[in-house]
């Protein structure tokens, strides 16, 4: 047998398991970001969320996000006194998932934060609300993107 056939399969052999190298590769690292947030309260008591679709832009931040793939979406606001909400909704401002559950009164314990999760089933584009319904000017917001496989 000729040394040439065998040299041609080896080479192929250590070009195919490189290529199967990536997959054992580690996720890629998490998404994240903080920024901070000064909104105008807008108390309007018949709606059970400040992050309705017509709150004043006065009181409500709109931060884009491009979920690059299957994952999960984590919003916190925090470093807020009174009463903040928060909404993750798609592109076309369809609601999936709001969180009006925390409110930092002045009697509250110290570092109350408003949490809102999403899992993410493929790359999408989303927008996270913030909004101010009865609460100070400013919030801190951080969002944490966690790919999953």
């Amino acid at each position: 047998m000729s040394r040439r056939p065998v040299v041609a399969l080896a080479t192929l052999g250590i070009a195919l398991g490189a290529l199967a190298l990536p997959s054992d590769a580690a996720p890629p690292k998490p998404i994240t970001k903080s920024y901070t947030v000064n909104l105008l309260p807008f108390p309007n008591l018949q709606w059970g969320s400040a992050c309705q679709e017509k709150s004043p832009i006065a009181s409500d931040h709109h931060e884009p996000f491009a979920a690059p793939a299957k994952g999960t979406l984590k919003v916190v606001m925090s470093d807020f006194q009174g009463d903040f909400d928060g909404a993750i909704v798609d592109d076309k401002g369809k609601y999936l998932v709001a969180s009006d559950n925390a409110a930092a009164t002045p009697n509250a314990t110290p570092g109350v934060k408003e949490t809102t999760t999403y899992k993410v089933k493929k790359a999408q584009k989303l927008v996270i609300r913030t909004c101010n319904f009865l609460g100070s000017p400013q919030a801190k917001v951080t969002y944490t993107f966690t790919f999953t496989p």
